[in-house]
C-alpha cells in the first residue's frame, strides 16, 4: 500500500501536467469561474467553452468534464483541455465543473455541487444556446465516480441536494463517460490495490468522514450502484486491468449492475492499463 500523501502527490503532478498542456482556443469564447451555487466559493464554479462559429443555430449539446484527484486534489482548470479534441468540431459546448474537496466538506457535498452545476446549465440554456436535455458528463477517477453518480441518482433528494437558485430543474444527464471511477467503496479492498481503502486515511474514508467499514449505511449512499434502475442514462466505461489505485473490478461491478437493470452500458477494457 502507498500512503495517502503519496497518492495525492501523484495526482497533483498529473493535474499540473494536464493544466500545462495548453490548447489553441482560437474560435471559442471562454467563460471562466461561473458560480453555479449562488456562493463565492471558487470550488463551486465552472468554466465554459462556447464555439464562435457553430455548425448549427440550434442549441448545442454539452460535454461536461469532472476532474479527479481522490476528492482531495485537482482543479477544474485543465478540464476544457481534455475536451478540446471534441469541441473543435463546433458541435458541442464544453464545460468543466469544480466541486468542494473532502478536506473542506464531507459527502454528499461533492455530488450536491455537481448537481447544482447541472441545474445551472439547464436553467441558463437559452442564454448560452445550449441543449439542457443533451448533457454528457465525463469524469476520471474521483470524477468518474461523480459522473456515475449523476447518471444513476437523478431524482434522489438526498443526492440532488438543494444548492443554488434552480432547484426546480432536473439533475438528469443524457449519458455518462466514466474512466476508472470507484463504484462500490465497501468492496474495493476485495481486489489488489496499492491503497488500503478501508483505512481511516484512505481517499474513500476521508470523503465519508470516517473509516468506510464503520459506517456502511453512509458509505452506501456514495456508491453509484446503490441507485441503478432501468431509467438511468447509458454508460461508456473505460478501465485498465492493472489499475492499482482503483481496482479494475470496480468497473466490472458497475457494468454488470447496469446491464442487469436493462441500462445500456459498454465497458472498454485496457489490458495491462494502469490508473489513467
Amino acid at each position: 500500500f502507498i500512503s495517502l500523501k503519496e497518492h495525492i502527490d501523484y495526482l497533483s503532478r498529473s493535474t499540473k501536467r494536464s493544466n500545462q498542456n495548453t490548447k489553441d482556443w482560437t474560435g471559442f469564447k471562454i467563460i471562466r469561474d461561473v458560480y453555479y451555487a449562488g456562493t463565492s466559493n471558487d470550488r463551486q464554479s465552472l468554466d465554459m467553452a462556447l464555439p464562435i462559429r457553430r455548425k448549427s443555430d440550434k442549441p448545442l449539446p454539452v460535454l461536461a468534464y469532472i476532474h479527479g484527484g481522490a476528492w482531495r486534489a485537482g482543479k477544474k482548470n485543465g478540464g476544457l483541455n481534455r475536451l478540446h479534441g471534441f469541441l473543435r468540431s463546433g458541435d458541442f459546448i464544453g464545460v468543466t465543473i469544480g466541486y468542494r474537496l473532502s478536506q473542506d466538506a464531507k459527502w454528499p457535498a461533492q455530488i450536491h455541487d455537481c448537481k447544482a452545476a447541472i441545474r445551472w446549465l439547464k436553467a441558463n440554456e437559452k442564454k448560452y444556446n445550449l441543449d439542457g436535455d443533451r448533457i454528457a458528463v465525463h469524469g476520471t477517477s474521483a470524477g468518474g465516480h461523480l459522473a456515475s453518480m449523476l447518471g444513476t441518482s437523478s431524482g434522489v433528494l438526498g443526492m440532488d441536494g438543494l444548492l443554488g437558485s434552480y432547484t426546480s430543474q432536473s439533475t438528469s444527464v443524457r449519458c455518462v463517460i466514466d474512466y476508472f471511477g470507484p463504484t462500490n467503496f465497501l468492496r474495493m479492498n476485495d481486489f489488489e490495490s496499492r491503497i488500503d481503502h478501508d483505512a481511516e486515511n484512505s481517499p474513500e474514508s476521508q470523503l465519508i468522514g470516517m473509516p468506510i467499514q464503520k459506517n456502511k449505511k453512509l458509505t452506501l449512499t456514495a456508491n453509484p450502484i446503490s441507485y441503478i434502475d432501468k431509467n438511468d442514462a447509458p454508460f461508456l466505461i473505460m478501465h485498465g486491468t492493472k489499475d492499482m489505485t482503483v481496482p479494475y473490478n470496480q468497473s466490472v461491478i458497475l457494468h454488470k449492475a447496469l446491464k442487469k437493470a436493462g441500462v445500456s452500458s459498454t465497458l472498454l477494457t485496457i489490458v495491462d492499463g494502469g490508473h489513467g
